[in-house]
């Protein structure tokens, strides 16, 4: 094998420490945040647990990482989940979607949208609230005004999950309640 003699930057590579690479007694196998479902770890190459990490083979370790983690580790879940999906809903009839649209229909509004007038019309004012009532005007002008990462908290937080459904406020179901608590 011819090893080139081009630098790739990695030959020095040191962490803040001082330790180098070659230290830490990292192997060329994929180890599981998890062992719940008894997997301890897998090797990335044959005999991958006598192979350690060096600044030369840094990058093939980083490939076969990213390979096993995002395509080979979990092809046979991916393969699974396909069968599955398209035993409920065959995946040839999604070709009439485009991304967008199936993420849509799975996921709903990964980026909660609303306006005021959706405000008004899709969340019930209740015990002392009336769509009038300044309180109620109000919070629908906070809401108005929450930036995509303000709505997304504000979103997780009344309901327990961060996304509208497809449609919206108009789907949420059930919908938001605004409640007047009196005080004691």
């Amino acid at each position: 094998a011819v090893v080139s003699t081009q630098s790739t930057g990695l030959e020095s590579l040191a962490l803040a420490s001082g330790a180098r690479v070659e230290d830490l007694c990292i192997y060329f196998q994929f180890a599981p945040s998890s062992t719940v479902y008894g997997y301890t770890e897998h090797d990335l190459k044959p005999c991958g647990g006598t192979i350690p990490l060096t600044t030369l083979n840094i990058e093939e370790y980083c490939d076969a990482t990213r390979s096993f983690c995002l395509d080979t580790g979990i092809r046979r879940q991916l393969d699974n989940f396909k069968s599955g999906f398209n035993s409920v809903f065959p995946l040839s009839s999604l070709r009439m979607f485009s991304p967008e649209e199936v993420r849509m229909l799975l996921c709903g509004e990964m980026t909660p949208n609303w306006t005021k007038q959706d405000i008004l019309e899709y969340t019930e004012p209740k015990f002392g609230f009336t769509r009038e009532s300044e309180g109620f005007l109000n919070l629908a002008e906070v809401l108005v005004e929450m930036s995509p990462g303000e709505r997304k908290n504000f979103l997780q937080f009344a309901t327990g999950c961060s996304s509208l459904p497809p449609g919206g406020l108009a789907n949420l179901n059930p919908r938001l309640t605004v409640v007047k608590k009196e005080g004691e």
